[in-house]
């Protein structure tokens, strides 16, 4: 199955808790296709979409009210068009995934979203309704979808 397809809240957490706490090798290691040079290669090895929740951002992040958010504004992100479409690009650019993080094929989504969804934008200005948010996504294997981040955007 590929990774361009409807997700539903679930399917998002999953993705995110792919990422969240995760060691990127750990993934790695289950390929055998990658080189000894790939897979020794150095990169951000954790996502970080918990990072972007209040209570576990640092300081000047835009964070989601909860978890419960951010699965939601990225549920919604993945089945927009503009996810749709980057994630049929991932499907074209590298069918069986990639395990490199700098892979042309791993894409941003950001588009607007819907609903009475809260967040702060970091600056200390309090909770405000979410307008737009953005997500970093990486195909880890043929249907394998890894959300490396996600982050409101405006608000």
């Amino acid at each position: 199955m590929p990774v361009a397809r409807t997700y539903t809240k679930a399917d998002a957490k999953a993705a995110m808790d792919r990422a969240n706490y995760n060691l990127f090798k750990q993934w790695r290691s289950v390929r055998n296709d990658l080189t000894n040079a790939q897979f020794a290669a150095l990169g951000k090895d954790v996502g970080h979409t918990f990072r972007h929740v209040d209570g576990t951002a640092t300081a000047g992040k835009s964070t989601y009210e909860n978890e419960d958010v951010a699965a939601e504004v990225t549920m919604q992100l993945l089945n927009s068009p503009e996810g749709q479409k980057m994630l049929k690009r991932l499907d074209t650019a590298s069918p069986e995934g990639s395990f490199m993080e700098n892979d042309p094929a791993n894409r941003k989504i950001e588009a607007a979203v819907s609903g009475d969804w809260y967040g702060s934008n970091g600056t200390g200005g309090g909770k405000a309704k979410i307008t737009r948010a953005a997500c970093q996504v990486m195909k880890l294997g043929e249907s394998v979808l890894w959300v490396h981040t996600s982050y409101p955007t405006a608000f």
